[in-house]
């Protein structure tokens, strides 16, 4: 394992692949898809970005992860409570909405309660604000 934190992440990536440890090789790829992609398979990034969208536009109010309805209430309340400074604000949207600006939004689809539900609404709800 600590050959793995002293090479280039090409190798890195082989390495990883070479692991038998199941949890690990998840990993192991994660870490290798979120600080360099290109030595991610396409298959891997596919099913990443897939997976880092589906959560980001989840509506599940439980989700134990940052959603982009949780940011936006949150944006919500700091701009209401004055808790930052209008500067500090800017660079907060800013930075989700160049994260939301990564992610396809357009073709993504949510099941609420065995209806439909076109995140395309939420991301042109969000671009209005």
């Amino acid at each position: 394992m600590t050959k793995l934190c002293t090479v280039a992440w090409r190798d890195r990536a082989r390495l990883v692949d070479q692991l038998d440890d199941l949890r690990l090789k998840k990993l192991g790829k994660r870490l290798i898809f979120l600080n360099t992609q290109k030595f991610s398979s396409e298959e891997y990034r596919s099913a990443a970005r897939t997976a880092n969208r589906d959560r980001w536009l989840t509506i599940e109010p439980s989700a134990p992860w940052t959603t982009k309805a949780t940011a936006e209430l949150q944006l919500h309340e700091i701009v209401s409570g004055e808790a930052l400074d209008q500067e500090r604000i800017n660079a907060l949207q800013n930075f989700y909405q160049e994260g939301l600006s990564k992610i396809d939004v357009r073709s993504h689809q949510c099941r609420i309660k065995g209806v439909e539900f076109v995140a395309a609404f939420i991301n042109d709800r969000f671009r209005e604000k």
